[in-house]
């Protein structure tokens, strides 16, 4: 009850603040209300998780199955686990078959192909999923963990007694200030990409169809047509991606697209012998370059090259205005050498790949060509 009052205070001396004709006692009627609220929903809660919990348990099995999929090496090349004389189609098809697949097998029970221990009993446990200890997790996961992200939000009220004495050590994150004002527009990106990559097929459809046909019907993606479609998708990406880097760091874009070209030049016409040590050396290069000009302000480049101008020494001081405008049209994040940070060890990475790929010495265990471009693009 004690603690009450001091909440019921609290609230008080708040709406004497802000208002000193508000009605104190719609003030307390509200407080206790809420707390009421607030009482019964934690109480709720928990119950109706649970509940849910049993529901949807029958389709976690499911779920974990299929993200287990996802990274099998089956699913980055089919060719790691089976021969590449084996038709693509024919390794998808043997994922669901239940006497090829062990994925479908039991390996608590006794059973071929079950590894067993020195008295004959399988090594694998039975599985938990649907055991008491395991809905007693469940319960406490799906009670716990809400309460927790609960009490955080409630104490980092203003209404809370404490919260005048931590306020003052409060400091915001701009990136994830950033990031959660952006994200209903981040939302409409990746509904709208998908469908804007729809209308750019339909409007420019593949020109080559020389598939062969296959026995039962369907046909395979001939090689012509493989590389038709790489390019469809590739130029897609090429225009996307161009007016979503103008959209978010407006003509500093140029500044990206001639650092891209400078280090496509070292990956392509530097020898190769000396080639990753200069992709190592310019892109370190080009981060501490970025930082220290800050981005490489219009208005400063120009105020360089034309001292007379900011001196006031010229009439005409348009080129200075006209870095000033250019910086003033940076887009959404301004600071695009940030997150470019990022981008630096992508061109790296693009070096080196290329690097590796002209070694007539190495030898790869997979046969890279055409029959990976069709394909991927016949699944």
């Amino acid at each position: 009850m004690q603690a009450m009052r001091k909440r019921l205070g609290f609230r008080r001396e708040i709406v004497d603040h802000r208002s000193p004709k508000a009605d104190l006692s719609s003030a307390i009627k509200y407080e206790v209300r809420l707390d009421r609220y607030t009482r019964l929903l934690l109480y709720v809660l928990p119950f109706v998780l649970s509940s849910l919990s049993l529901v949807l348990n029958a389709y976690a099995m499911g779920i974990f199955s299929y993200v287990k999929s996802i990274y099998a090496l089956d699913t980055i090349d089919t060719r790691f686990t089976s021969s590449s004389s084996i038709p693509y189609k024919t390794v998808i098809d043997a994922r669901d078959d239940p006497a090829t697949s062990g994925s479908k097998r039991d390996d608590s029970v006794p059973g071929l192909g079950v590894k067993t221990d020195r008295h004959g009993r399988p090594v694998a446990q039975p599985s938990k999923w649907k055991t008491p200890e395991f809905y007693f997790y469940y319960f406490v996961f799906i009670t716990i963990v809400p309460y927790m992200f609960w009490i955080a939000y409630d104490v980092s009220r203003p209404s809370d007694p404490n919260y005048h004495k931590y306020q003052h050590l409060l400091s915001p994150d701009a990136q994830y200030f950033t990031f959660r004002r952006n994200l209903p527009y981040l939302g409409l990106l990746l509904v709208f990409h998908p469908l804007l990559r729809k209308l750019y097929n339909f409007l420019r459809p593949l020109s080559i169809r020389n598939n062969s046909p296959r026995l039962n019907g369907s046909s395979y993606v001939s090689a012509a047509e493989g590389e038709a479609r790489m390019e469809q998708r590739a130029s897609f990406d090429f225009i996307f991606a161009f007016i979503f880097l103008t959209a978010l760091h407006g003509f500093s874009v140029v500044k990206i697209v001639i650092i891209l070209y400078m280090n496509y030049c070292i990956a392509t016409r530097v020898p190769r012998k000396y080639m990753p040590a200069a992709s190592w050396i310019f892109n370190i290069g080009m981060l501490f370059a970025n930082e220290l000009a800050e981005g490489y302000s219009m208005a400063k480049i120009t105020a360089y090259l034309w001292p007379l101008e900011v001196a006031g020494l010229q009439s005409d001081n348009s080129m200075v205005s006209w870095g000033q405008w250019l910086d003033s049209r940076s887009g959404i994040m301004p600071r695009w050498q940030i997150p470019f940070n990022l981008t630096m060890l992508r061109l790296v990475s693009f070096n080196l790949d290329l690097y590796w790929s002209l070694d007539p010495r190495g030898g790869s265990p997979l046969e890279v060509g055409l029959l990976t471009l069709n394909a991927i693009f016949s699944y």
